[in-house]
């Protein structure tokens, strides 16, 4: 009966992990196209440019971010759903194996094969401190990572986690247990020439001419706090929006 019901677990577990996958996706894009909407402006822009009272613009603009405030946390709270009964059918399976090998151990015992079980629990023991030690190095990896892009101006935090991923993704382990490139080049050269590429710089906040020389990182100056919406530049708009999104956890 337990085989079949950590089965069961196991395809649950399963489940759960797809749902959580497509819903963090999902999330992901959406934040993601808010922030890279250059395009054609939307309807609501297009009807907000023919509204010409400004009480009336407010009412509107104040309802619509309500709803997608709404959806976005009625969105949340689905995937935090899905979490708890990920780590609820994770924990009724960790139960249900730490029962059959107790049961297994004491059988052992009763038939006298203490050498077996002495074997066993010493197998257990360094399997334990093997996991430890990948868990050990993954963070030790994971806060290289995160150190070398210290101070990097990402639009957002997912922008910044969908760095972080390409990023580890290119790394290595060399004999001496250090993290590196693959071509063998630091972490932190790694990240600059990463931040550099063209290709990934719509994870970045875009850049400014000053006139005098010199590049600043659009939306340094909150100059869209009493701005309606269809007076903001583009620019003005991808920083009212960024602001919707969580705050960064890296620091950056």
């Amino acid at each position: 009966m337990s085989e079949e019901k950590i089965t069961e677990l196991n395809e649950n577990i399963a489940a759960a992990e797809a749902a959580i996958n497509t819903l963090e996706t999902q999330l992901g894009k959406e934040n993601l196209s808010a922030e890279n909407s250059t395009t054609e402006p939307s309807a609501k822009q297009q009807l907000d440019s023919r509204i010409n009272d400004v009480e009336l613009k407010d009412i509107i603009e104040r309802r619509v971010q309500e709803e997608v405030n709404q959806a976005k946390s009625a969105f949340k709270d689905k995937l935090d759903e899905v979490y708890k009964l990920r780590d609820q059918a994770i924990k009724e399976k960790v139960a249900l194996e730490e029962e059959k090998r107790q049961a297994e151990i004491k059988r052992m015992e009763d038939e006298g094969k203490h050498k077996e079980v002495a074997e066993l629990k010493m197998a257990e023991l360094n399997a334990r401190l093997e996991s430890l030690q990948k868990e050990n190095t993954k963070l030790t990896r994971d806060q290289a990572v995160r150190d070398a892009m210290r101070g990097v101006d990402f639009r957002s935090e997912v922008a910044a986690e969908m760095a972080q991923d390409r990023i580890l993704g290119q790394l290595i382990q060399d004999d001496s247990g250090r993290w590196t490139h693959k071509s063998g080049i630091s972490i932190k050269e790694y990240v600059d020439h990463f931040t550099k590429d063209d290709e990934n710089a719509f994870l970045l906040k875009a850049k400014t001419n000053s006139g005098f020389g010199m590049s600043n990182i659009a939306g340094t100056a909150d100059t869209t706090t009493s701005k309606p919406i269809t007076e903001m530049s583009t620019e003005e708009l991808l920083q009212h929006f960024s602001k919707q999104a969580p705050s960064n956890t890296f620091g950056y």
